[in-house]
């Protein structure tokens, strides 16, 4: 149960990265590699600036990372901090 718990944001972000195109401040598209890293700190700062147990998280915790983080200000703001874009 917890293996499956801890695939789910995996699956998520996945699922949330075909809504949304990080790309660098030039315009240029992300590698896949850095993608990854962009969704995997993305994930990150939305939990600890929402409080959330990214390995205990609801439904209602997902829907709000991709309704209200996912293209957000704050998005870019973390993983511009993050040297990512």
């Amino acid at each position: 149960m917890k293996t499956i718990l801890m695939a789910i944001p995996a699956v998520l972000i996945a699922l949330a990265s075909c809504t949304t195109s990080h790309t660098t401040t030039t315009g240029a598209p992300l590698r896949a590699e850095a993608k990854a890293e962009a969704e995997a700190v993305s994930w990150a700062a939305f939990c600890q600036a929402e409080d959330v147990d990214p390995e205990s998280f609801t439904h209602e915790d997902i829907s709000r990372y991709l309704d209200t983080w996912v293209g957000s200000t704050e998005e870019e703001a973390a993983l511009t901090s993050a040297g990512i874009i």
